[in-house]
């Protein structure tokens, strides 16, 4: 395991003393052996089964998968229908889920094993399992015009903590250190550009040459940690939930200028976020909250909340179909927005 500073122990400590069951808990349901500073996501309640921590979808084959932290599983939905279609083994506490709908490989990362696991999105195999991203692999994301995958380690200090893997070989090809704790990562992929949110600030890194072209810090003056961050594509909009000690934020990032255009309250303790960039909405989590906030990319506002049957720990949009697909406690919720309707689904 890589060191940790005294401060960075320090400041996990006292975080989780002021923040209790909220932004920087002990991920919901894994195995013993958490880092000395816990990564984001939260446990939250439920009745039985697995933790859901993290979504993920592919448009191409209209399935939606679930990273089941308890079970170390991952299940595999039909968008169409909305029945379990498989049922994949993969590692320790997977966490973090990135489609390739080009390829139809997803990507899985699993905190607490040290690896990734590579899955053929075709036969719902584990094509191979990498244990070169970091002995806290946590967040993950995937640019399918370049075939690269960036997996984020969760840890602090002067270490390589953001790994680049060649989609096409499943080798590293590139580590960077790009800030402390990266909780999520985003990428535009008409500009070519991947955003990390770490502890305090969002890195920005180009993807043609796989280097830091500006620090950002959308969460001034509280600096505690920036907890989602993702694009809207169609305006080249960066949105960033920022986790504080004070007034929980939503920052609106110019991705042309990097310029902060808009910090917005959200009214909590923001997580995981997801845009719709057909719609331009944002779709937020509330860390301990029953509900995910709304947010309008075309006014900056929060303009709607939708309840939930747990509290969230991830959210992936659907933008063709206008859904959202929640990873709430045992269960998996897929929100119609159109309708108003929302199904929850249980974890095997």
């Amino acid at each position: 395991m890589n060191k940790l500073s005294v401060f960075s122990r320090a400041l996990g400590v006292l975080a989780v003393a002021l923040f209790g069951l909220t932004g920087l808990t002990v991920l919901g349901g894994c195995a013993s052996g958490i880092a000395p500073v816990a990564p984001p996501k939260q446990a939250t309640p439920a009745a039985s089964g697995s933790t859901v921590l993290g979504t993920g979808f592919n448009p191409t084959t209209n399935l939606f998968y679930t990273a089941n932290g308890a079970s170390g599983t991952v299940s595999v939905f039909d968008g169409a229908t909305n029945k379990l279609s498989a049922t994949i083994n993969i590692g320790s506490c997977p966490t973090e889920i990135a489609v390739n709908p080009a390829t139809n490989t997803i990507y899985v990362t699993n905190a607490i094993g040290g690896s990734m696991s590579v899955i053929d999105g075709a036969t719902n195999t584990v094509k191979t399992t990498l244990t070169t991203v970091g002995a806290w692999p946590y967040a993950v994301a995937v640019n399918p015009v370049t075939n690269k995958v960036y997996v984020a380690e969760w840890v602090s200090g002067s270490d390589q903590n953001l790994y680049v893997v060649d989609g096409a070989t499943n080798k590293v090809t590139t580590a960077l250190q790009v800030g402390d704790y990266v909780s999520a990562l985003a990428i535009n992929t008409k500009t070519n550009t991947i955003y990390a949110a770490t502890m305090s600030t969002v890195a920005v890194i180009s993807g043609s040459n796989d280097t830091v072209t500006a620090t950002l810090s959308p969460s001034t003056p509280y600096r505690v940690p920036s907890g989602g961050v993702d694009v809207d594509e169609t305006t080249n909009t960066v949105y960033v939930a920022n986790t504080s000690f004070g007034p929980d934020t939503i920052t609106v990032i110019n991705g042309v200028t990097n310029q902060i255009i808009a910090t917005v309250g959200i009214g909590g303790t923001a997580g995981s976020l997801s845009v719709n960039p057909q719609t331009h909405m944002v779709y937020v989590t509330i860390n301990g909250a029953t509900a995910l906030e709304v947010f309008s990319g075309a006014t900056n506002t929060v303009v709607d909340s939708i309840n939930l049957k747990y509290a969230a720990e991830d959210v992936t949009a659907n933008a063709a179909k206008n859904l959202l697909y929640v990873a709430e406690g045992s269960e998996v919720a897929v929100i119609d927005i159109a309708a108003k309707t929302t199904t929850d689904i249980p974890i095997q």
